[in-house]
């Protein structure tokens, strides 16, 4: 009697465990934005050492960059997806020649993203991850030559030190790392 009572407690268990399973949400969409990107960051660490095209003075404009992706839980420790961002910035200065500077950048990165989480709790996620991708830059610049330009493809990526998730449902993100989504990302996000 003891026997059938530990074999059913068992098979309840065995299909209680799936059950459980089957209630970890594993989709995400989330949108943000990102400060201090990693080409803004080169912008002004060359106008701040005076190298930008022999530049006597260029101001470096534009907000951060504004991203939204999708994340798929392959388990409770690791998702994978794809982030999608866009940034603008604009250099008005003056070349050393007096001639003036108005260049402009329009940045669209797509990135495939793998995150490893350290907690993924019901209300609070924390994890590290990467993102890498194509970046195509359109706009008007001139490259060392003087030749003026308005395409350019590169390779984005985003390396992300820690980013912090809390909520349920409904949540909101935070992320340090660096990259093309900038060194601080704030946003909301939502699993379903």
């Amino acid at each position: 009697m003891k026997c059938i009572a530990i074999y059913l407690s068992l098979m309840i268990s065995a299909f209680r465990l799936p059950a459980q399973d089957s209630d970890f949400v594993r989709n995400e969409v989330y949108a943000g934005y990102g400060m201090l990107t990693d080409i803004r960051i080169a912008f002004e660490t060359e106008n701040f050492l005076g190298i930008i095209a022999g530049a006597q003075y260029a101001d470096v404009k534009g907000p951060g960059a504004f991203m939204a992706g999708y994340g798929r839980y392959l388990s409770r420790k690791v998702s994978l997806g794809a982030t999608v961002t866009y940034q603008y910035l604009q250099i008005t200065g003056t070349y050393s020649s007096g001639e003036p500077i108005n260049n402009y950048y329009s940045l669209l990165n797509v990135m495939a993203r793998f995150d490893y989480h350290y907690v993924n709790d019901e209300k609070v996620q924390i994890y590290s991850g990467a993102a890498l991708g194509p970046s195509f830059i359109l706009g008007k610049w001139q490259d060392a030559e003087g030749r003026e330009k308005h395409f350019a493809p590169f390779v984005a990526y985003q390396l992300n030190l820690i980013g912090m998730r809390v909520g349920r449902t409904w949540a909101g993100y935070g992320e340090l790392g660096f990259g093309r989504n900038g060194l601080l990302t704030l946003g909301i996000s939502r699993r379903f």
